[in-house]
């Protein structure tokens, strides 16, 4: 059974996720220009904003 999320900051329980831009916004490994990267995911109180938590798609392509 999955938790029912709650914001830490105002207590709601409207949270979503939603990804953080495109393209250029992918997660990528500082050290390697070529890499392709991965999306980036964030979940995020709908009532103040708060963040909750960001979780990358694909870890592995952002090596």
């Amino acid at each position: 059974m999955k938790a029912e999320k709650k914001c830490r900051n105002c207590g709601s329980s409207s949270v979503s996720e939603g990804m953080v831009g495109s393209g250029h916004a992918n997660v990528k490994n500082i050290n390697k220009n070529l890499s392709i990267g991965s999306k980036l995911f964030v979940t995020f109180c709908i009532n103040c904003g708060e963040v909750q938590s960001m979780r990358v798609e694909n870890p592995k392509k952002a090596l």
